[in-house]
């Protein structure tokens, strides 16, 4: 009798721990943004950027985010911003929602809502480029959303 009232205490004492827990709201902490791997581009010669958003939680998120979730910037040696010779761009005003698993990464950049010009680039001039993606968008939690613009590390790549 003894041992079933003890294993009988023992489960009200974990049911009360599992109950009284706090819910674990996302922060942006949880994610981190980055690009894929640019190899061997050369001067004159486009191409493409893929930003990624990854989800470095325990948890699954729903995402809300546009065609532009992911923009791109490039600088120079100097640190100048280098400018695209793009006369007119599109961006669809379409909405995604996506599930995103624990250690999972998403890859999104709206190729088909948006111009190619938001994603695709051609350097004119040799030399050491810095390049960031930056991430926009929404976690919807509890009927909350969250609003995150997430800066990816810097990356380098040479042109040649």
């Amino acid at each position: 009798m003894q041992l079933f009232t003890k294993v009988i205490i023992v489960f009200v004492f974990i049911g009360s721990i599992i109950g009284c827990s706090k819910p674990v709201l996302p922060n942006e902490s949880m994610f981190e943004v980055g690009i894929d791997d640019l190899s061997d581009i050369q001067v004159n010669q486009p191409f493409k950027i893929t930003g990624y958003l990854m989800n470095n939680s325990n948890y699954q998120w729903e995402l809300w985010h546009g065609a532009g979730i992911f923009t791109y910037e490039i600088y120079d040696e100097e640190g100048t911003l280098v400018s695209q010779n793009q006369k007119m761009l599109f961006r669809d005003d379409i909405g995604y929602i996506a599930k995103l698993e624990p250690n999972e990464s998403y890859r999104q950049n709206g190729e088909e809502h948006r111009s190619k010009e938001y994603y695709q680039f051609t350097i004119t001039n040799p030399g050491r480029y810095k390049i960031k993606a930056k991430a926009e968008f929404k976690v919807s939690y509890e009927q909350l959303k969250y609003n995150y613009l997430i800066t990816s590390d810097e990356i380098y790549i040479m042109i040649k």
